[in-house]
């Protein structure tokens, strides 16, 4: 392992580490004000706002990593395809703990077990605004089980000449979670701590990430005589 490659793990692990300490931090004062800690619903709001937060930072490296991965790779190695791939798994992971402590949190705090709620009570024209942004969150869930789908079958002809349109697909995922996480999310709001800054920050970074591959793809198929 390279030099690089060492200093790019520890700010990784730095960075989760962050976000996992803020959060567990912030459920620790909420429920502290209660003077009353049920354990039960204590581990699955930790488990249900740690496992969104990570995910939201592993996608935007994830984002990172798939429009720079040939630059990354001569940078820090060969090893940076089977990441992107592995992360992704991972996000996976960490998106289902996320809602079903959602489904389990519900339950326990006496609000009722209903899935239809969690995963597909989609609206655009909703009641309250708070809905919409829950939408997002649904709307998310739906699109990485397609970005899933798609590295799933990625070897599959049809798929490999057509892999980077649902690769797009994840810029909208992003944005769906992150403005999920920063209108929804009791971790995000720029009023309780870093994380929502950080959020805001990774969004601008992602845009322009945009912008830029926008710009060279119109520079290359639209070159002035």
């Amino acid at each position: 392992m390279n030099k690089k490659s060492r200093i790019f793990w520890f700010v990784y692990i730095f960075f989760i580490l962050f976000f996992s300490f803020s959060v567990f931090k912030n459920v620790f004062f909420q429920f502290s004000l209660t003077k009353q800690i049920n354990s039960f619903l204590f581990i699955s709001n930790l488990l249900q706002r740690l496992s969104g937060s990570v995910a939201l930072f592993l996608l935007f490296v994830q984002i990172i990593f798939g429009a720079y991965r040939p630059k990354l790779s001569k940078l820090l190695g060969n090893w940076v395809m089977n990441f992107h791939i592995w992360q992704g798994r991972v996000i996976y992971v960490l998106v289902l703990i996320h809602t079903f402590s959602l489904l389990l949190f519900n339950f326990i705090s006496k609000k009722g077990f209903d899935p239809f709620y969690v995963f597909v009570d989609f609206c655009v024209l909703c009641q309250t605004r708070k809905e919409l942004f829950y939408s997002f969150g649904r709307f998310g869930f739906w699109l990485l089980n397609l970005a899933i789908l798609s590295a799933l079958v990625r070897k599959d002809n049809w798929w490999r000449q057509n892999w980077r349109y649902f690769h797009i697909l994840n810029y909208f995922l992003f944005f769906l979670i992150s403005l999920h996480a920063f209108f929804i999310g009791s971790d995000f709001s720029l009023r309780v701590g870093y994380l929502g800054k950080l959020n805001l920050f990774f969004s601008i970074f992602v845009i322009s990430v945009i912008l830029v591959r926008f710009f060279n793809w119109f520079l290359k198929n639209f070159k002035l005589s």
